[in-house]
């Protein structure tokens, strides 16, 4: 089969959990002999159409890289893959598309250019956030979102998401029946993450992700200050890019914890592959998550994980 993947975001160019799903998926295919295109927008140097891990990468429009007022990709990137995504579809012939639900529009033109070239079509939804959930993310403009996510329902008789958390909330927000709904359980390479043989722990307290609003790393900077006069050895290591690192940075002065918490940006797979082995414990303080890749990551590396239980 030939397949498409629509997602206006990359990896490893961008490095978020729904993306690194996508690729894991994307290649497990290519290994059972379909052709799996990953279609997204064109976040790399060189030609718009690429093979690499098996798979075609298909840039269909240009990158935008400047980032909104909450650390996410800029506004207009969504306007921009979508018009795009019409116009592919129109013209490349697929046996299946699978497209991201997030962020919304190219779930309507993927439906649309399924008038002129009818082709099975599913929503892969990694979060469902409903009404009140996106108003506290993003107030009036977060209505807006959630309209949006509702409406994204009706473009596809097909659904499916990564686990049973989100496809209750899916059925419970979004009134999805839960016979549409098909899960498909993320995972990780364990092999690249699991040690190889005994680990030194470091005192070292991990965090990896976005810096925006809602992952809430100041609630564990805030924690780590109460704490670190107890533990005068330990330091919380935060590795990821984002909007909020220079409020984070300067919490961080304030709080006289200068040294104590470490913002490494991003770093290569392997190296990050290192923190997560060594770290004595893994934190996600996130106030929304469909899944939390990063919470199976680290658990794979031999860590513990402490999250939000609901």
């Amino acid at each position: 089969m030939k397949i498409a993947i629509l997602y206006d975001v990359v990896y490893p160019k961008s490095i978020g959990g729904g993306e690194k799903i996508n690729w894991e998926v994307g290649r497990r295919l290519a290994d059972r002999g379909h052709e799996v295109w990953l279609v997204s927008s064109k976040m790399w140097d060189g030609p718009a159409r690429m093979e690499q891990d098996g798979m075609v990468y298909a840039g269909i429009c240009r990158w935008l890289k400047a980032t909104n007022s909450l650390g996410n990709r800029s506004p207009l990137q969504p306007l921009l893959f979508a018009g795009a995504v019409f116009n592919f579809l129109r013209k490349e012939q697929f046996d299946a598309v699978l497209c991201n639900a997030f962020p919304y529009l190219s779930c309507f033109t993927a439906c649309a250019a399924g008038w002129f070239r009818p082709v099975p079509l599913s929503i892969t939804w990694y979060e469902a956030r409903g009404w009140t959930a996106w108003w506290h993310h993003a107030g009036f403009l977060g209505l807006l979102a959630a309209t949006l996510e509702r409406m994204t329902v009706y473009t596809a008789k097909y659904h499916n998401t990564i686990s049973n958390f989100t496809a209750e909330r899916m059925h419970r927000k979004l009134g999805i029946p839960s016979a549409s709904i098909a899960l498909v359980p993320a995972g990780v390479n364990v092999a690249e993450i699991r040690p190889s043989g005994p680990v030194t722990k470091k005192k070292e307290i991990l965090y990896v992700g976005r810096l925006v609003k809602h992952k809430r790393v100041d609630r564990l900077i805030d924690a780590f200050a109460q704490i670190s006069k107890e533990f005068p050895d330990h330091i919380v290591r935060i590795i990821g890019p984002g909007s909020e690192r220079p409020a984070l940075e300067s919490q961080v002065e304030a709080l006289g914890l200068t040294g104590r918490v470490r913002f490494d940006g991003t770093v290569a797979a392997d190296v990050l592959h290192d923190h997560f082995q060594c770290a004595q414990i893994f934190v996600l303080p996130s106030d929304q998550e469909g899944f939390g890749m990063v919470l199976i990551e680290a658990m794979a590396a031999g860590t513990p994980v402490l999250a939000q239980r609901k």
